[in-house]
């Protein structure tokens, strides 16, 4: 869901085991998975320069990719967050699909709102498309709809995963130095059975490890195009203190890695 794009996904294995393992193995679409997105931020001149596959054949995938899901009825999972006009979960099996991402409404929310601590109820976004969603809403959201936990990503968090709401919200980031300009870490939520949560921590490298990386671009991971924690629809970047979702700075002393946690608790 976060850090490494469905459209790199695509391309290595995950595509792979979707198709292998249809009931087991499910992509989300994220804000990214969209062509005029593509367009701005690199992935269509990728594909124009390594790849034979058109960027319409990608955008034609991308617009089948469902946005959202539900594990046993208790964890909501999406890229971005709420919306406004999500009164209920069948609203978001009747999105028809295949369909582009719209510039307002409950898909563009689904894949473009944030959570913001220092607002009661919706906002104003700071990306200039969707909006910010207090604490409020996200608890409010979850009693009515007898979930325990929201999950999602869309945003850079320093030990990659950053609880919000007293715990009803988390944002997972799974790529450590997130295109080679930050020094956060990046995290994989696991669920059992039971239900139970843990977090597993991929430590970001440290400048020693990102400066031999650099000398030896054959072995480099990092993106061509650096970009920002928020990015809008048009390019523009803000810093990376910005729209922090965390509510609980520390993280580590309340979940240790790897310390199990069961949704709601």
């Amino acid at each position: 869901m976060a850090g490494m794009p469905v459209s790199c996904l695509l391309d290595e294995r995950a595509s792979w085991d979707t198709v292998k393992y249809p009931e087991n193995f499910f992509l989300l679409r994220g804000n990214h998975e969209c062509a005029s997105i593509n367009r701005i931020y690199g992935f269509y001149d990728e594909c124009k320069r390594r790849h034979s596959v058109r960027l319409k054949t990608f955008t034609d995938c991308f617009n089948c990719l469902p946005v959202s899901a539900v594990c046993d009825d208790k964890i909501l999972c999406m890229h971005g967050g709420l919306s406004p006009e999500l009164s209920s979960l069948d609203q978001i099996k009747r999105v028809v699909r295949p369909t582009d991402v719209p510039d307002t409404g409950l898909l563009c929310d689904l894949l473009w709102s944030d959570p913001e601590k220092e607002i009661s109820g919706w906002g104003e976004n700071d990306r200039g498309v969707s909006f910010t969603f207090g604490p409020d809403v996200v608890q409010g959201f979850l009693r009515k709809h007898g979930l325990d936990l929201v999950c999602r990503a869309h945003q850079v968090v320093e030990d990659g995963y950053e609880f919000f709401a007293r715990r009803s919200l988390v944002t997972l980031f799974s790529a450590p130095n997130y295109c080679g300009e930050f020094d956060n870490a990046g995290a994989i939520m696991t669920v059992d059975e039971a239900m139970c949560c843990a977090f597993q921590i991929l430590r970001p490298l440290n400048r020693m490890e990102r400066c031999r990386m650099r000398e030896d671009p054959s072995a480099s991971w990092h993106p061509r195009r650096p970009a920002a924690q928020l990015e809008d629809r048009n390019g523009a970047r803000r810093s990376p203190a910005a729209g922090s979702a965390v509510d609980d700075p520390s993280g580590f002393p309340i979940y240790c890695e790897g310390r199990p946690r069961h949704a709601g608790e």
